[in-house]
């Protein structure tokens, strides 16, 4: 279920949807250099689940789910929340394949 965003004119005004999409592009153009760092993200984020007995997550700021093992996370919790302002669209379909 997605909540009411604010409008993109909104967003483009404050850069924030050129920024989401920067992100991208620079991972799609230096990912070599991202993969040390996102592993370490995604080790990191998988350890605390591990060691802590957790029902329900919240992602603030979800973005592009670089760093964040959504597929790997399942098994560990019952129920994962995305937030963030905007979504990008080829994210929004990625969760209706997913089970929880």
């Amino acid at each position: 279920m997605f909540a009411p965003a604010p409008e993109r004119k909104i967003l483009r005004r404050m850069n924030y949807i050129s920024d989401q999409q920067g992100i991208l592009r620079r991972y799609l153009r230096e990912e070599g250099g991202w993969n040390n760092h996102l592993d370490h993200c995604s080790d990191f984020i998988l350890r605390i689940l591990k060691s802590n007995a957790t029902e329900q997550l919240v992602v603030l700021g979800s973005g592009w789910l670089l760093d964040f093992p959504v597929e790997k996370i399942l098994p560990l919790v019952k129920k994962v929340s995305l937030v963030d302002v905007h979504f990008p669209p080829r994210l929004l379909k990625r969760p209706k394949t997913l089970k929880k």
